[in-house]
């Protein structure tokens, strides 16, 4: 379940999230300028998913984009969007879905840019600086065009 506020009245409203099995996602990215959140990957039980779902939020309706998943199976990941809503992107994640504490995990290096006009992935060739833990995500506005997203990309 999630909220949402409604700034006319102050309140937050309830939107339920269906899902066809009980899943946890990795990452919910809200797309303020189209009104929707986007959901990406996540686990159930023992099964990584590379699965996204949009959910439109005036019609509080979740769909799975069928032509669209993400580039690797992974959980716990990290995510920005920019602040003009045209790229998304991903940081690292976990590979396993062990919880135990005394597994090593597999941690991927790779940044993924979700083009939001194309709906295409691309992977960076930079990577994260470790691959030994789980990565957080800020993303700081430096300039208004897309300079350092298309380094990215190359």
């Amino acid at each position: 379940v999630h909220h949402i506020l409604d700034l006319q009245t102050d309140q937050f409203e309830e939107c339920t999230m269906v899902w066809s099995e009980s899943i946890r996602i990795s990452q919910l990215v809200h797309i303020k300028s189209l009104q929707r959140m986007l959901a990406f990957g996540g686990h159930s039980d023992h099964r990584i998913s590379d699965d996204v779902w949009s959910c439109e939020l005036e019609e509080n309706d979740w769909k799975t984009l069928r032509d669209l998943h993400f580039p690797i199976k992974a959980i716990n990941f990290s995510s920005v969007i920019t602040g003009d809503e045209r790229f998304i992107i991903f940081f690292g994640g976990r590979m396993d879905c062990e919880v135990m504490r005394e597994k090593q995990h597999t941690y991927s290096d790779s940044i993924y840019v979700l083009d939001l006009n194309t709906m295409k992935f691309h992977e960076s060739g930079i990577k994260c600086p470790s691959v030994k833990e789980e990565f957080t995500a800020t993303l700081v506005p430096i300039c208004e065009n897309h300079n350092h997203v298309q380094n990215l990309l190359t």
